[in-house]
């Protein structure tokens, strides 16, 4: 625990440093200094070792260099497991992986946030800790965010493109394209359709209850155990940004209020299909917090922005002392890094089944 109390101790006096510390005239250290905070960021996530849950099954992969078992994932994951592959090296896939998937998640952050180090913040705090395990996933929520401007500009076909390409690191990215749609919806008709799919669902579950296919699957897919807390999390933080936007003290900023239509199926999914199955489709849609949230806080005073961040760093902690007790070991403590770790006979000690 005491390396991710550093590591966010050294980010935050960074970011610290480049908003408030640095003259606005002095652009050219500014940007070192945040440039700094953000290589650290992703120096952690490219050079850990077995740290993630998904971590063994990713090396082990490679290390085993079974072509059957690369048949089973997306056409470009399949590439970049090939090269991998191709260098006989399995920490290679992190770095591949890692790489796109924060410079345009930050790049994403630094275009659409009236706030960046905020947003960047929120990013670390509430996603981060999924991107070291879901790395397919973490890539392809980046590629669909980092398209968020094709949507405001109404650039269909550009964004169903990135979405696509997103598809080819992780099929469920295609569930993207409803963003594009969802940012015009009023919040209000999004809502009752929820509803509506929220009865209509065990209705429609029971029906198909005597296909012996389909009954299997729709109960598998609400099997996975996990995440039954973070979704009441995410509900109340919702419900928040509500009250703040409605009670807003300076009513002349306006907020995309697009945006709250986007986030509110990440918030219904998972109470849908559990907390974990849930959990992970929502991604596509919750990660528009990291723009939302400094939108809201833009109209209060500073210390709002203060106690976000106190209030999400300590579901940031929180969170890595609850997965001490998943099982024997937690997949995030202790962190290890790659080049001080056995990679040649390495013993993991979680397995992810």
């Amino acid at each position: 625990m005491l390396f991710y109390i550093l590591f966010i101790g050294i980010v935050l006096g960074l970011f610290y440093i480049a908003q408030y510390r640095i003259n606005s005239d002095k652009s050219l250290t500014k940007d070192i200094v945040e440039c700094f905070g953000l290589f650290i960021i992703i120096a952690v996530s490219i050079f850990r070792f077995d740290v993630g849950y998904d971590y063994p099954t990713y090396y082990e992969l490679i290390d085993s260099h079974n072509p059957k078992d690369v048949e089973r994932f997306e056409p470009l994951s399949t590439v970049f497991i090939k090269i991998a592959y191709f260098f006989k090296t399995p920490c290679l896939i992190f770095i591949l992986f890692g790489l796109p998937t924060y410079i345009l998640i930050f790049k994403a952050l630094k275009k659409y946030s009236v706030d960046f180090y905020l947003s960047a913040l929120i990013y670390l705090f509430l996603f981060y800790l999924n991107s070291l395990g879901s790395i397919r996933q973490a890539l392809a929520i980046s590629i669909v965010s980092y398209a968020f401007g094709y949507v405001k500009e109404r650039r269909t076909l550009i964004f169903f493109a990135f979405c696509i390409l997103a598809s080819q690191f992780h099929t469920p990215a295609i569930i993207g394209v409803a963003i594009y749609f969802l940012y015009r919806f009023s919040f209000l008709f999004v809502l009752l359709s929820l509803i509506v799919i929220s009865v209509a669902y065990p209705i429609v579950k029971s029906l198909l209850s005597n296909h012996a296919y389909i009954s299997e699957y729709l109960q598998n897919i609400t099997s996975y155990s996990g995440g039954d807390k973070i979704r009441v999390f995410y509900l109340i933080l919702f419900t928040a940004l509500l009250a703040l936007t409605f009670y807003r003290r300076k009513p002349s900023l306006a907020i995309d209020k697009g945006l709250f239509s986007i986030i509110l199926p990440g918030v219904f999914l998972p109470f849908l299909f559990g907390g974990h199955l849930g959990g992970r489709i929502a991604e596509y849609f919750l990660i528009y917090l990291a723009i939302l949230i400094p939108q809201v806080l833009s109209l209060y005073q500073i210390r709002w922005k203060a106690l976000c961040v106190y209030i999400l760093m300590l579901y940031f902690f929180l969170l890595l002392y609850k997965t001490q007790f998943v099982s024997e070991r937690s997949p995030y403590i202790p962190y290890q890094s790659i080049f001080f770790a056995d990679t040649e006979t390495p013993t993991f000690r979680w397995t992810y089944l």
